[in-house]
């Protein structure tokens, strides 16, 4: 896996090399059997262990051969690899007492596109650094780029003038053409307009008037004529919001440990969910609020009269608790004509 903004790495997918022999190019899905060295210990050192190769173009294959030397008495061997990307390989040498080598790094981009962070773990025989971390990182340009996003993301209360606007980059040589765009769905259009012929277009994409609220999957339809591709399909993710709405639209618990929230001065900050139901029109009261989950009570503030925004808090029953999953609604009863019932759902796993 890529390792994440913050820098903390998640856990590698089974792509494991062990390595029998200097100088052979060993891809992520090989397997060869080594023994361990003998006698005394070898001592690995890296001069360096991350590589930006900058930016490349997509399809290219970017490499770098990273130094090591073997500070001990014992030959330094890397004894297996796991890689972060199947289309990457790696070539360990077997170092020699007091000699120098290379671990060459290869990554092909043609599956990657923006800023990408591939590494492998090496595993060694020496007993002090039985393991380093090597990582190429930089920016790989595909053909044609969506700007800010490869999808649509669009959340509008009914009715309301919001529009998203996609960029379409060229980054080839040869200019792109863009035919026509079309929606595969019936929930929202979208209109090109060209900024430099065959080089950026922008796509604005909004809420077809009268959508009725809910949520909506669908798909954005390029038609080009790069060589590359004759069709471009981008997920479009619509939200038409109604005027009275809940946020967050979901109590989620997550994962409940009963162990954890009996210790001190836990319980609440586990335990409490704050949900804000807001009205963007004119005040509203709440009737009503029925939870059908026993663990679970929920309180409202105000508690009574008219008000624009409502707090609505979810609080578990530690008491009634039981472990599985945790599966239920609140139903918010309001005075709001167009919408007399808000159900809220609960989730979690309680372990």
């Amino acid at each position: 896996m890529i390792v994440g903004a913050r820098g903390r790495r998640a856990p590698f997918p089974s792509a494991v090399i062990s390595l029998a022999c200097c100088g052979v190019l060993l891809s992520a899905a090989a397997l060869v059997g080594e023994s361990g060295g003998a006698g005394t210990a070898p001592q690995a050192r890296l001069a360096a262990t991350d590589y930006d190769f900058g930016e490349v173009r997509q399809g290219q294959t970017v490499s770098h051969d990273f130094l090591v030397r073997n500070l001990g008495k014992g030959v330094l061997r890397t004894e297996r690899a796991e890689l972060s990307h199947r289309n990457m390989n790696l070539k360990a040498p077997t170092i020699e007492p007091g000699s120098e080598g290379h671990i060459s790094l290869e990554l092909t981009t043609t599956e990657s596109a923006g800023k990408i962070e591939a590494q492998a773990i090496v595993f060694f025989n020496d007993p002090l650094l039985p393991k380093a971390v090597l990582t190429l990182r930089g920016k790989v340009r595909p053909p044609i780029e969506f700007r800010p996003f490869g999808a649509v993301f669009l959340a509008a209360f009914k009715d309301e003038p919001v529009e998203r606007v996609l960029t379409v980059v060229n980054n080839d040589a040869n200019p792109l053409a863009i035919k026509r765009i079309r929606s595969e769905g019936s929930h929202f259009v979208a209109t090109l307009k060209t900024v430099e012929a065959g080089k950026v277009y922008t796509v604005s994409v909004r809420v077809v008037p009268g959508v009725p609220v809910g949520k909506y999957e669908e798909t954005l339809v390029i038609d080009v004529s790069s060589p590359a591709a004759r069709v471009l399909k981008l997920p479009v993710h619509l939200f038409v919001k109604p005027d009275l709405y809940a946020t967050p639209d979901v109590a989620d618990f997550g994962p409940v440990s009963l162990a954890l929230i009996g210790g001190p001065g836990r319980s609440q900050e586990l335990l409490n969910q704050t949900i804000l139901v807001t009205s963007r029109r004119d005040q509203f009261s709440i009737v009503s609020i029925v939870c059908d989950l026993p663990a679970v009570t929920v309180r409202q503030t105000p508690t009574g009269g008219p008000s624009r925004t409502f707090q609505v808090d979810v609080s578990l029953n530690q008491q009634r608790l039981l472990r599985g999953p945790l599966r239920g609604s609140i139903a918010v009863r309001t005075s709001d004509p167009d919408l007399p019932e808000l159900r809220i759902p609960i989730q979690g796993d309680v372990r």
